[in-house]
């Protein structure tokens, strides 16, 4: 009897080294992990940086009137028969739609109105606040300051800015819509972006970007002006209004072209082919590219965007 005592307590003693040495091996494995999985959030987001948002963009742009210089909103107002609005990205500034409205003024001398969406170019804190709604009728009130002194208003938009130009299709009488990588969805791995951004976007903050746009080519990278730290607060508060104007697409009659990377890294491609089914227009297109990421109006396939944008047009013009 005294024996099996003995067996039962050497097998828990031995039992007992057993769990611990378990344990030992798990937490061996798992603390480089989890400081790994620190140390990356920590670096590449604003884990821990929430007061921060503001200090790489502070350091790298040169500053006036508050505004990062060569980020003014700008207008070229000419022949009044045919205007353009052209509507920037999430974080973007007009710089990035700047040459191509002075391209598409040189062309047919239309009047052109490039925008700028308040707490862009300023500082990342500026945008905190504020969300696609506001946006919207921020694009609303210019689009209305074009439509009152022409006759037709043709729109732009890339990424963010052409989801906004969607909105504005599904409400006015537009004349035609060109959209550039426009955002329905976030380019991402396993686990969408936009779960990531809602569950966990209180406690990241932001994102900090090796560069200031998703652009390939360096001279277009050189020109671009952008954040360098992406807040999430505004695209969280803009996910239901993204969806609302993905459900309303067929309310979209007018022309619409969209240009569209097939390596872009920003946005997931997939949401041109929606938007292309989704739309009731009877002249309606995707052009693909592959050696541009997302920033087609700065990146190498350019040329070739502003080429058929201003192509299509003159196709149209000669119709009537």
């Amino acid at each position: 009897m005294k024996r099996k005592k003995q067996t039962r307590s050497q097998n828990a003693g031995r039992n007992g080294r057993l769990c611990e040495k378990h344990i030992l091996c798990a937490l061996f494995i798992l603390v480089p992990i989890l400081a790994y999985i620190l140390i990356h959030l920590v670096s590449e987001y604003g884990l821990f940086q929430k007061d921060e948002l503001d200090k790489r963009d502070l350091s790298r742009w040169d500053y006036q009137d508050g505004l990062i210089k060569g980020t003014k909103a700008f207008s070229i107002i000419d022949l009044k028969q045919n205007c353009w609005l052209f509507i920037h990205g999430y974080i973007s500034t007009p710089k990035e739609m700047e040459e191509a409205a002075q391209r598409i003024h040189e062309e047919f001398g239309d009047s052109v109105f490039v925008m700028r969406l308040s707490g862009h170019g300023q500082l990342p804190s500026m945008l905190l606040g504020r969300d696609a709604d506001m946006w919207y009728k921020e694009v609303r009130d210019e689009f209305e300051r074009a439509d009152n002194l022409c006759e037709k208003v043709n729109v732009v938009g890339s990424s963010f800015g052409a989801m906004l130009a969607l909105k504005l299709a599904e409400e006015e009488d537009l004349g035609t819509l060109y959209l550039a990588s426009p955002y329905l969805y976030i380019n991402s791995g396993l686990i969408p972006k936009e779960f990531q951004i809602k569950n966990f976007g209180w406690l990241l903050h932001y994102q900090k970007k090796e560069t200031a746009g998703s652009i390939n080519d360096p001279e277009g990278l050189a020109r671009h002006i952008g954040y360098m730290n992406l807040p999430f607060r505004p695209l969280r508060d803009s996910f239901d209004f993204i969806d609302k104007t993905t459900q309303d697409l067929g309310k979209i009659t007018e022309p619409v072209m969209i240009f569209q990377s097939k390596n872009d890294q920003t946005v997931d491609p997939k949401g041109a082919e929606v938007i292309l089914s989704g739309v009731n227009s009877d002249s309606k297109n995707i052009i693909w590219f592959i050696r541009s990421n997302h920033l087609l109006f700065m990146d190498y396939d350019r040329e070739e965007v502003l080429a058929d944008i201003i192509g299509h047009e003159k196709e149209i013009r000669s119709k009537t």
